[in-house]
């Protein structure tokens, strides 16, 4: 585009391993913008909140945390990030027929090895606030989240060493445990997958291969 801007689009995807089929929902479809002014995105894209480190201290894996206010890839959508001196700013506009059925804001800075998040969204009738933290102390990744909002609220902890990947969460009166370990397989990571809470425990493994 010139003056420093490009343009690129995205469109995922994904494999439904059970079916052995195309499994069309939940995956990214989007246009993007960006420049020394930031980035800009239209179409199926990360929420605001699943941007910037605002969800920084979840695995994110097999299931990430489900903390009150939480959105990953959301549809017809409109999103932005920048920075603003020392702060990386983003923020979306959800719309529904016609009109914006949410609108997100959220930012998040580094202090030495601290990251720390915080972010608001306005979904109408509900709205949600999540604060987050990170960092990193002798080898050992931590970091911990809480989010409120929608008559709920809820907390995650999270911790990282040698690969391993372990977290536990909270939302009302539901508690989860969640682990992830990736294995080098040289061209491919093989990650082995778990999670339990409330009696319901999930074992699976997941194949990260790059092009």
């Amino acid at each position: 585009m010139g003056n420093g801007n490009t343009v690129a689009g995205l469109f995922e995807i994904g494999i439904d391993a059970s079916s052995m089929g195309i499994a069309a929902n939940n995956r990214l479809s989007q246009v993007s913008f960006s420049g020394d002014w930031g980035s800009a995105k239209l179409g199926r894209v990360w929420g605001a909140v699943s941007s910037a480190g605002l969800w920084n201290h979840c695995v994110g894996v097999l299931q990430a945390c489900g903390l009150p206010g939480t959105q990953f890839r959301v549809s017809d959508t409109v999103a932005m990030s920048a920075g603003v001196g020392g702060l990386d700013l983003v923020g979306d506009l959800q719309i529904a027929d016609g009109d914006v059925s949410r609108w997100t804001i959220g930012t998040s800075v580094d202090i030495g090895s601290l990251s720390i998040g915080a972010s608001y969204a306005d979904a109408g009738a509900d709205d949600f606030t999540m604060v987050s933290f990170s960092t990193s102390l002798g080898g050992i990744g931590i970091g911990a989240g809480y989010g409120t909002g929608g008559g709920s609220d809820g907390w995650a902890v999270q911790s990282s060493f040698a690969g391993l990947n372990v977290q536990l969460e909270q939302v009302d009166d539901a508690q989860q445990a969640t682990a992830d370990y990736p294995i080098d397989l040289g061209g491919a990571t093989l990650k082995i997958l778990g999670s339990g809470g409330d009696g319901d425990t999930t074992i699976g493994a997941r194949i990260v291969y790059v092009l």
